[in-house]
Parts: C-alpha cells; sequence; structure tokens
C-alpha cells in the first residue's frame, strides 16, 4: 500500500463501532452496577440490623 492509502485506512480499536469499544463500555456499566447494588445491600444490610 502507498502511503496515501495507508494515511485513509478507517478500523481498528479507534472507530466507535468497533467490538473492542463496545465490550470496555459494556464492562464499565457492569462495574457501576454491581457496585450500586453492593452499596445498596450493605445500607439495607446496616439500617435492618441483618447480617448474612
Amino acid at each position: 500500500m502507498s502511503n496515501n492509502e495507508l494515511i485513509n485506512v478507517i478500523g481498528g480499536a479507534t472507530t466507535i463501532s468497533s467490538g473492542s469499544f463496545w465490550n470496555s463500555v459494556v464492562r464499565v456499566l457492569t462495574i457501576f452496577l454491581e457496585l450500586g447494588r453492593n452499596i445498596g445491600s450493605a445500607i439495607n444490610y446496616g439500617k435492618n440490623k441483618k447480617t448474612c
């Protein structure tokens, strides 16, 4: 490939439509969701004076 063709190549992890990008976004959202659940459970257990 010539230098001009290489400059115009679009793809890889830098595009929004890549699977790697969406996988990382979903992982971050999952981490926040689980963190919220854990904090909510801890508050509920503390408020009701219950243990596991």
